[in-house]
C-alpha cells in the first residue's frame, strides 16, 4: 500500500470516529479501563497531516528535481563547449552536438565508444589514472591532451573531468575544449622568441667579435679585461699582454689581393688560438694587429708563450688560392698594471718594446722597457728550440 493509500484510509477511519472532545467511551466487561476516544481521533489526525506534508514535500523535491534535469539537459545540449558523459567503464553514454562536431563524428557513432579510443597514442594514461580513481574525485581534473578526429587529424584540445555519483556506479562528465589555434599561437609565439634570441646572441657576437677572424674585437677585449683586472686583484695575481704586429703584410695585399689577405688574417689568428689557454683572451684591435691577455702567469710564462705564438705562424706558410706565402710576426710583452689597466695603457706600454722588434729585424720578441730588469726565470730560448724541435718546425734561412 503506497503512502498516497495509507493517507486515504487514515483519513476514512477519522471521519467514522466521534468528533465530540472530551467523550468516554466505557467498557463494563473490561473493568475500570477506558478508552479516551478524542486523543485516538487526535493522534490519527496527526499522522494524517504528516503523511500530507511528506507527500507535499515529496512533489516538490520530484519537481524540483525534474527542473534540474531538464537545465542539466538543456545546458548539455545547447552547451557551446563539447561534453561527454561517460559510465564507469569510460565508454560514452551521451554526447552533446558540440562534442559531435569538434570530434567530426555523429552522435549515434560516439554513443558506446571508449573515450580512451578518442585519444592519441601515448596520450591516455592521464585519463586512465582518472577513470581509475574516479570514485575518489573530490575536485575537476584538466590537462591538455591531444584526441583524433573521426578523419584521422589531431586536436590539441584541453580535458576536464569531473565525477558524478551514480547507482550503477560512478559516471564522469568530460568537458573538451579546442585549444589548437593557442597551441599554434604559442609555438608561433616560441619560434619568434628563439628567432629574436638568436638574433640577439648575433647581435651580441658581432658587437664582441671580429666578424672577419672570429676572435674578439675592441669591445670584447675591454669587456675580458676589466673581468680579469678584477680577479687578479682579489688573488694578487698578475696579468700580462701580448701585443702581435704581421710583419710587411701590406705586400700581402697587394700581391694576391685582399681576399687572400683576408684569408691570411684568419689562418693566423686561427693559429694563435690553438697556442693559447681557454682562459686566454685573443682580440683582433686592427687591421693586422693581434692583442692577447695572459691571466695568472709570470712573466717567463709570457715569454714563452710570445715565442710559441711566434714559432706558429712562422713556421708553416699560409696556403692561399695564389700560392703559399710565409708570415712572420713582430711581438712585444708587458705587465698590465691592475690599477687603470685600458687598451690604450697596453698599447702604450708595447708600443715602443713592439718597434724595437720591428728595428731589429722583425720576426721576434721584444720585453718592454719597464720589465728588461725583471728577472726571467728558465731559459726561454731552450724551450723555445724544444718546442720546434718538438713540432719540426725550423726556419728558413
Amino acid at each position: 500500500m503506497g503512502r498516497g493509500e495509507q493517507t486515504r484510509s487514515i483519513e476514512a477511519v477519522a471521519s467514522r470516529l466521534p468528533s465530540e472532545s472530551g467523550v468516554l467511551v466505557r467498557h463494563p466487561a473490561r473493568g475500570s479501563g477506558t478508552v479516551a476516544t478524542a486523543e485516538l481521533v487526535a493522534e490519527l489526525k496527526a499522522q494524517r497531516d504528516a503523511l500530507v506534508r511528506e507527500n507535499d514535500e515529496l512533489r516538490l523535491a520530484h519537481a524540483a528535481a525534474e527542473e534540474s534535469r531538464e537545465r542539466y539537459v538543456q545546458l548539455f545540449e545547447l552547451a557551446p563547449v563539447a561534453f561527454l558523459e561517460l559510465g564507469p567503464d569510460g565508454d560514452v553514454l551521451q554526447a552533446n552536438e558540440a562534442a559531435a562536431t569538434l570530434l567530426g563524428y555523429p552522435r549515434s557513432k560516439l554513443q558506446g565508444m571508449a573515450l580512451a579510443r578518442l585519444l592519441a597514442a601515448g596520450q591516455r594514461a592521464a585519463f586512465l589514472a582518472v577513470k581509475a580513481t574516479a570514485s575518489e574525485l573530490e575536485a575537476p581534473q584538466a590537462w591538455e591532451t591531444t584526441v583524433v578526429r573521426a578523419d584521422g587529424a589531431p586536436l590539441a584540445v584541453l580535458m576536464e573531468v569531473a565525477a558524478q555519483p551514480n547507482p550503477a556506479g560512478t559516471h564522469l562528465l568530460c568537458a573538451i575544449v579546442d585549444i589548437s589555434r593557442q597551441k599554434m599561437t604559442e609555438t608561433a609565439l616560441s619560434a619568434v622568441a628563439h628567432a629574436f634570441e638568436e638574433a640577439n646572441a648575433r647581435l651580441r657576437e658581432l658587437a664582441m667579435n671580429d666578424p672577419l677572424t672570429g676572435l674578439l674585437n675592441r669591445r670584447g677585449f675591454e669587456h675580458g679585461l676589466s673581468v680579469e683586472m678584477e680577479r687578479a686583484r682579489r688573488s694578487s695575481s698578475r696579468l700580462f699582454a701580448i701585443l702581435v704586429d704581421l710583419d710587411d703584410f701590406k705586400a700581402v695585399n697587394d700581391l694576391y689581393g685582399h681576399a687572400a689577405g683576408d684569408a691570411a688574417l684568419a689562418t693566423t689568428a686561427r693559429r694563435l688560438r690553438e697556442v693559447l689557454r681557454p682562459s686566454d683572451h685573443l682580440a683582433r684591435i686592427g687591421g693586422d694587429e693581434f692583442l692577447a691577455l695572459l691571466p695568472d702567469v709570470k712573466l717567463a710564462h709570457a715569454r714563452d708563450v710570445a715565442e710559441r705564438l711566434r714559432l706558429a705562424v712562422a713556421a708553416v706558410p699560409v696556403s692561399l688560392p695564389q700560392g703559399s706565402v710565409r708570415l712572420t710576426l713582430s711581438m712585444a710583452v708587458s705587465d698590465v698594471d691592475l690599477t687603470s689597466g685600458s687598451i690604450e695603457d697596453i698599447l702604450a706600454a708595447t708600443r715602443g718594446a713592439l718597434k724595437t722588434s720591428k728595428s731589429r729585424g722583425k720576426n721576434r720578441v721584444t720585453i718592454a722597457p719597464a720589465l728588461e730588469s725583471e728577472p726571467i726565470e728558465g731559459s726561454v730560448l731552450v724551450r723555445g728550440l724544444a718546442y720546434a724541435l718538438r713540432s719540426r718546425s725550423f726556419l728558413s734561412a
